[in-house]
């Protein structure tokens, strides 16, 4: 009886790790994010900080020392803290699994934060009707395109050339 005793434990802890081991069957619908492009944007600003979720809905965005509206929400938006300036921020998105069987995805996004750009387009100047007059103006901090206005009647020969003329 000693023998069929120590069977039966022998059998029962081997019914024991296979019912444990059963627990990691594999996962029915596998989770993926997929980010969208690094972004920039100027201080004050605003992003959008985007991606595509598959086998879930539910997600959470890491990193950053601005204010988002909603972590949990795609697309997130977020405001960087003016002490971000400067720098490229490392978000990642967390992609949580529905399935407790199934792991957790996740994918990082870099967000440029890049001080206000400072355009000063000189004193005003006075010109005669059929003159012109080539803008020359100081632009202090990055920029991606310029595009130049008047309340004056004339026109400028492309409002998108930094030295256009008026």
């Amino acid at each position: 009886t000693l023998q069929t005793s120590s069977m039966r434990h022998f059998l029962s802890a081997i019914a024991f790790i296979f019912a444990g081991t059963a627990a990691f069957s594999q996962c029915p619908e596998p989770v993926k994010a997929v980010s969208g492009p690094d972004i920039d944007v100027c201080t004050g600003g605003s992003v959008m900080l985007d991606a595509v979720l598959e086998g879930t809905d539910k997600c959470y965005w890491i990193g950053g020392k601005g204010d988002f509206i909603d972590r949990r929400a795609l697309p997130g938006e977020y405001t960087p803290a003016p002490e971000e300036t400067g720098t490229t921020i490392e978000f990642t998105l967390v992609a949580v699994s529905k399935d407790k069987d199934c792991t957790n995805d996740s994918v990082k996004v870099h967000v440029t934060v890049n001080p206000q750009s400072r355009v000063t387009a000189g004193p005003g100047r006075r010109i005669c009707a059929g003159d012109t007059v080539q803008m020359h103006p100081e632009i202090k901090g990055a920029y991606k395109e310029v595009e130049w206005t008047t309340s004056g009647t004339g026109t400028f020969d492309d409002v998108h050339r930094v030295d256009a003329v008026y």
